[in-house]
């Protein structure tokens, strides 16, 4: 079944795409034979929208509710020759309460089940890093194979680009690119983020090995390189592109603890080393 989005209901109930004469006076919602399909289509769509993505709560909540609920039960008992009319609720149709209620949900969400960053201090990278991870692993569950790579390949920068400036021995003269100039750490490639990132024992050799394997396959996503190699993403890519992601995460967490700087300690290095050398 097609996912709903909030986005997409809203859409929906554009002024353009409404049937005509579906209001009527008092900001009243009409039911009858031109609107009762319309109205029958709006609270299907509404149903569903996955419960994760359904934010509000408080009085948007109830608002959103009362009027789904208002006009399911009133689409149910309304008979053909009939003409019903649903009176406004605090002020407004019960339209426009759905718009103001969705207008406020998002079309991405991590999954409950995703794996949390309490280590990101800045909330928005947090959630957008998030939303990635989470759709990256949906992708792959749903057999999306370059999907998934792409998006946790994208989740393996991003957490990177913003642990390398935060390391306990973090020189921004030392960031240079591959033509040995100076650069910021946002212009470099996957690979010199990887190995810059180990330097500054910011991720575990082993997680740097893991990651490199997994920048590997993204580099599929160009069709250049796809050809030449005579390969493509698959389930293993994605498989190794998510392992890395979830790999940096579990070594950003340890870093954390650090009290000078965002560095694994020599203890955590030898104990991944250790861990490693047993596989």
């Amino acid at each position: 079944m097609p996912r709903v989005l909030p986005s997409q209901v809203i859409a929906y109930l554009s002024i353009g795409n409404r049937p005509r004469n579906i209001t009527g006076a008092g900001r009243s919602v009409l039911i009858s034979a031109l609107t009762s399909g319309y109205l029958s289509g709006l609270v299907r769509l509404i149903e569903e929208i996955p419960n994760e993505y359904i934010t509000i709560s408080g009085s948007d909540y109830a608002n959103l509710i009362f009027s789904v609920e208002s006009i399911k039960n009133a689409v149910e008992h309304w008979r053909p020759g009939q003409s019903m009319a649903l009176q406004p609720h605090s002020g407004m149709d019960l339209l426009e309460l759905i718009h103001a209620a969705l207008v406020k949900c998002p079309d991405a969400v991590p999954s409950p089940t995703t794996t949390e960053l309490p280590f990101v201090d800045d909330e928005e990278m947090r959630k957008s890093i998030r939303v990635d991870l989470s759709s990256a692993a949906s992708a792959l569950r749903n057999g999306e194979w370059k999907a998934a790579t792409v998006l946790a390949g994208s989740v393996c920068e991003a957490l990177l680009l913003w642990a390398i400036p935060k390391a306990k021995d973090y020189d921004p003269q030392e960031i240079k690119d591959p033509r040995g100039n100076y650069c910021a750490p946002e212009n470099l490639e996957l690979a010199a983020f990887i190995d810059r990132a180990s330097a500054l024992k910011i991720i575990t050799t082993g997680t740097r090995d893991i990651a490199h394997r997994a920048r590997n396959y993204r580099n599929l996503i160009h069709a250049g390189r796809a050809r030449r190699l005579a390969q493509d993403c698959d389930r293993a890519s994605a498989l190794a592109a998510l392992a890395a992601a979830e790999s940096i995460i579990r070594n950003l967490k340890m870093a954390s603890e650090a009290a000078d700087g965002l560095t694994l300690t020599d203890a955590q290095l030898a104990s991944d080393a250790s861990q490693y050398a047993k596989k």
